[in-house]
C-alpha cells in the first residue's frame, strides 16, 4: 500500500492521540499522498486538510488529479497558496 501507515498499529495510535484535524503534506501526491488521504477517510476521519503548495508529484497533471480526487471525491480539504480550504 502507498500509505505513510504500513505495518503500525494505528488504532491505538489515533485512539491515543485523538486528533480532532489532520493535516497531510507529502511528496507524490499522485501516490502516497492520495492513499494515505483515502485510508484516513476510511479509519473515519472528517476533519483532513491536504497542503497543496506542500505536497508534489513528478507530474503537474498528476498532481492536479490527486488534488482534485481527494477534494471531490474522498471531500478532504485542499489547502492552497492563500491558507483557505478550497473546493474545486
Amino acid at each position: 500500500m502507498g500509505n505513510e501507515f504500513g505495518e503500525y498499529n494505528t488504532e491505538i495510535f489515533f485512539d491515543v492521540l485523538k486528533p480532532s484535524e489532520i493535516h497531510v503534506t507529502g511528496i507524490m501526491s499522485n501516490i502516497c499522498v492520495l492513499y494515505t488521504v483515502s485510508d484516513l477517510v476510511q479509519f473515519g476521519f472528517k476533519n483532513i486538510y491536504v497542503h497543496e503548495n506542500c505536497t508534489a508529484s513528478y507530474n503537474e497533471e498528476l498532481h492536479r488529479f490527486a488534488m482534485k480526487q481527494m477534494n471531490q471525491v474522498l471531500k478532504v480539504n485542499v489547502i492552497y497558496g492563500n491558507n483557505r480550504p478550497y473546493r474545486i
